[in-house]
């Protein structure tokens, strides 16, 4: 909005509004919503999970700037790997070597990159959380359902193990996503409000968890609909296949 003007420079008599000036005093300003989800987390699986799908190992690799990619792109400095046998590796320069959870890494600048151990509620699917230091995010607009998944074009650019190039798989196997390992075409909606995010379960296959602020267990969601949906509070998260999702306020 432009500045008042300065009213020394007006004549005593009061003039008649412009058209313009009148619709600027009419006009009413919405504040802009600060509501976003980001990408917090990494859910590791338990490969052993999918050997008819042929995939022998997920490795994810992370750049300089410590976002995801696959592992041979060229700015990685550090990759996490994955077997059917649900043995967790660290790659780097130094070499390979198999890793124990909780554990903690420094490979850029002292930032920490943590991997968590995951709930005893969550460890049948997952072996590791790879917390993300850099978290990639999104705006969503309160007061409207959108669905994520597969298939959904919401929140696409935060499923970035979206690509083949992730997975290693048999010989004979077809080469697929990723995200084709734990997360339904239509996983599940979200709609933000003042109270925090309306959850619905879309498919009754896909595995939902609420984890708090700090990623700690709260619960496996269940029976959440559109019309009884579960409300995830603002700065919690939800997992989801491959990704913990952080919904901000």
């Amino acid at each position: 909005m432009a500045p008042p003007a300065d009213m020394t420079a007006l004549p005593a008599m009061r003039q008649p509004a412009a058209p313009a000036a009148a619709a600027e005093a009419e006009a009413t300003y919405a504040p802009v919503s600060r509501q976003r989800v980001a990408l917090a987390a990494l859910a590791l699986p338990r490969l052993s999970r999918y050997r008819e799908t042929g995939a022998q190992a997920l490795e994810i690799g992370l750049t300089r700037a410590l976002a995801p990619a696959a592992a041979t792109v060229a700015d990685t400095v550090i990759s996490f790997a994955i077997d059917d046998s649900d043995t967790l590796h660290a790659i780097t320069a130094a070499g390979r070597q198999a890793i124990p959870v909780p554990a903690s890494f420094r490979p850029v600048d002292n930032t920490a990159l943590d991997l968590l151990a995951p709930a005893p509620e969550m460890a049948d699917r997952y072996c590791a959380l790879l917390r993300l230091p850099q978290p990639p995010a999104l705006p969503v607009t309160p007061g409207v359902r959108q669905v994520f998944g597969r298939g959904a074009a919401a929140l696409a650019a935060l499923r970035v193990l979206d690509s083949p190039r992730f997975l290693r798989h048999a010989a004979g196997s077809a080469p697929s996503s990723a995200d084709r390992l734990g997360l339904s075409r239509n996983a599940f909606s979200f709609e933000a409000g003042a109270d925090g995010y309306r959850i619905a379960r879309l498919s009754a296959t896909q595995a939902l968890y609420h984890l708090d602020a700090d990623l700690n267990f709260v619960a496996a969601i269940g029976d959440a609909t559109p019309d009884a949906p579960y409300l995830l509070p603002a700065g919690h998260h939800l997992a989801a296949g491959h990704y913990v999702l952080r919904f901000d306020a």
